[in-house]
């Protein structure tokens, strides 16, 4: 129900599943919290609608660590249009 058929692939063919998960799902997460939503929006979409959204992962199996962010991109107009969705949403 948080993946969609695209990530559920990734998950399966990766050499090591659980670390390929937790990287999508951290990812999720922090698109979801750049947005300022939570997990409220359809987990399945969250990754396939990133314009204007930089993501960065950082993965340390060794440490079993995964540390994703969302920045939004400098560009004027990407900022203005994230700018007022989320004060429409909080509202």
């Amino acid at each position: 129900y948080v993946m969609n058929m695209e990530e559920r692939e990734k998950i399966l063919h990766s050499p090591d599943p659980e670390i390929e998960f937790t990287r999508l799902w951290t990812q999720k997460e922090a698109v979801l919290k750049l947005h300022g939503t939570g997990i409220t929006d359809n987990l399945q979409d969250t990754l396939c609608h990133l314009d204007g959204i930089e993501l960065h992962t950082e993965v340390a199996p060794d440490k079993s660590y995964v540390l994703s962010w969302a920045i939004i991109n400098e560009s004027p107009d990407i900022r203005g249009t994230f700018q007022s969705d989320v004060t429409k949403k909080n509202s």
